[in-house]
């Protein structure tokens, strides 16, 4: 018995005592309740181990169930082999692979890692003690596509291995929207510093005429009293041409600006495109070949020739500087339609019917930095000298003033591709049709009053010493509300009114509607720096006679004065 009992104490599962080996009664009874308990505790035992096998059941299914349940990718594999012993449907989903073909086998040897190093990374990490959170990696798919992740990982005993599990969040899309949504943001911000630019650009333009239309005027006034060959005739003519060349300037700005006057009229793009082709042979260079490729039976467009001209010349010129070696210049015509997508995420277009119009080099192309800039005024990557950088400004501008959008797409060695797109005709569509300009010569005035009212003293002078000089009586006024003062005064001796466009406090528009108010029988002439198509139309046709365009020749000024005063 004692035996027994030293064996139980080892085995509590071995067979209980032999109660008939057990002499006395009452040793007898105590060795029977003795076995009873015994098997009392084994069968307890068994039931604590079989409740403890259904709970670690339970939690390997949870675990398997949340396992392959979750929507992230997770994976767990030896930290020093990379062999990969469980992956979940996530994993395969974002992969490409079946679990069959990755168990057993290293994520190095499915080439799951686009860079190999920063697995090594993150495994010294790990051996140091650390945790990784939310570190973003590239990886690669079945299919060889690189994808975006953010990868977690801890390390752990698994099956008695040291392992590694990750969990890996596929941010791919996400990734794209935001560099979408900063791509977008960007070209917000270069919309409005162009149309910043643009408003800068087209006040500077102003104030210049200004200064030009003074140069102008004395030059002029100058040359009344000397013939070719007299002393200072031919200094004058060279004054007259620097400001010329400057009043070009202003103009580029204020094309730029999309403050410029556009002859708009229905135009066959092609047939622009053909007669530019002589003007562009002659000159590009030899080297450089020019392939047309129109489309036939194009709709036709609102524009300007003379401007279509010109951005056509423009990109011709910054492709020949693009191309020293030769290449070739492509210009293509198709129709197509942009749709709110498209413009949802090309800032400055607008849904629509347009004909596109491609202009291809083969070129030295550009980068991203340089991208940014082409098409504000005074930049240029050309040497000192070479270049005023208006060109692809004056290009913006006209593209803009027509109503259309421009893109440009390149890459420094593979050339450069300017896009535009011009708004075909529709039937609502207005055409803006200017009379010519009268080619009557100019007459003597015969004493009429003329009132002038600018804000400019230079101005006034140059004006007041010509009119003057023609027989004209002048009125002078420096601002708007001084020049009400005065027509309120002696408006019925006054026989035309000239006024500036703009002016501090009362502008020209206000100062002349005020004038129709005392006198609606008043003859007007607008002067403005700024063209008559984009200096409220409406409001001008029915309070002017005239428009002077600074800056204006005294010649211009003297036939237009003479024609409003006779006019009935």
């Amino acid at each position: 018995i004692a035996k027994q009992a030293l064996e139980i104490s080892k085995n509590p599962i071995k067979p209980s005592i032999d109660e008939k080996r057990a002499g006395h009664l009452e040793f007898r009874n105590l060795v029977k309740a003795f076995n009873e308990l015994l098997a009392a505790l084994v069968e307890a035992r068994e039931k604590l181990r079989q409740k403890a096998k259904e709970k670690l059941h339970e939690s390997e299914e949870r675990y398997r169930k949340t396992f392959e349940a979750s929507p992230y990718s997770i994976t767990i594999s030896t930290l020093n082999e990379d062999r990969l012993l469980d992956v979940n449907d996530a994993f395969c989903k974002t992969s490409g692979y079946t679990k069959e073909e990755v168990i057993g086998r290293s994520g190095v040897e499915l080439k799951l890692w686009d860079d190999i190093e920063d697995r090594d990374i993150i495994v010294q990490r790990l051996r140091e003690g650390e945790q990784i959170t939310n570190r973003e990696i590239k990886f690669r798919r079945k299919n060889g596509e690189n994808f975006i992740a953010l990868l977690s990982a801890r390390r752990l005993n698994y099956r008695g291995q040291e392992c590694m599990v990750s969990l890996v969040t596929d941010i791919t899309e996400q990734k794209k929207a935001q560099k979408e949504r900063e791509r977008l943001e960007a070209q917000l911000r270069q919309a409005q510093k162009m149309e910043a630019v643009g408003t800068l650009a087209g006040g500077i333009a102003h104030d210049f005429r200004n200064i030009l239309q003074a140069i102008f005027g004395y030059c002029d006034i100058l040359m009344l009293d000397l013939r070719e060959g007299e002393k200072g005739y031919e200094e004058i003519r060279e004054i007259q041409k620097a400001a010329s060349r400057a009043s070009e300037l202003t103009q580029q700005l204020l094309t730029f600006s999309r403050k410029v006057e556009s002859k708009l009229r229905p135009v066959n793009l092609n047939d622009q495109i053909r007669q530019a082709y002589k003007l562009l042979g002659r000159t590009l260079p030899k080297t450089i070949s020019i392939d047309l490729q129109l489309k036939e039976k194009i709709q036709k467009i609102n524009a300007d020739p003379a401007q279509i001209e010109q951005v056509l010349l423009n990109l011709a010129i910054n492709a020949k500087d693009a191309m020293p070696e030769g290449g070739r210049l492509l210009i293509r015509t198709q129709e197509t339609f942009l749709d709110d997508d498209y413009c949802k995420s090309h800032a400055g277009a607008r849904p629509g019917k347009y004909i596109l119009l491609t202009v291809t080099d083969t070129g030295q192309g550009m980068d991203e930095a340089t991208l940014d800039h082409i098409f504000e005024p005074f930049y240029t990557t050309k040497g000192r000298g070479k270049g005023t950088g208006l060109g692809l400004a004056m290009v913006y501008g006209i593209v803009k003033g027509h109503g259309g959008y421009i893109g440009c797409y390149s890459k420094p060695g593979e050339g450069t591709s300017f896009e535009i797109y011009l708004p075909v005709i529709e039937e609502n569509d207005l055409i803006i049709n200017q009379e010519e300009k009268s080619r009557d010569w100019v007459r003597m005035g015969r004493g009429e009053k003329v009132l002038v009212i600018d804000d400019d003293q230079a101005i006034l002078d140059i004006v007041e010493k010509a009119l003057s000089k023609f027989g004209y009586v002048v009125l002078r006024a420096t601002d708007g509300r001084q020049g009400l003062q005065v027509y309120t005064e002696v408006g019925n001796i006054i026989d035309v009114v000239i006024v500036d466009y703009m002016m501090p406090e009362i502008d020209g528009i206000e100062t002349l509607k005020e004038i129709r108010k005392l006198d609606p029988r008043a003859k007007i002439i607008l002067a403005s720096g700024y063209p008559l198509t984009k200096v409220h139309e409406g409001v001008i046709r029915d309070n002017v006679r005239g428009f002077l365009t600074k800056p204006f020749n005294i010649e211009e000024m003297l036939r237009q004065i003479r024609q409003v005063i006779d006019s009935p």
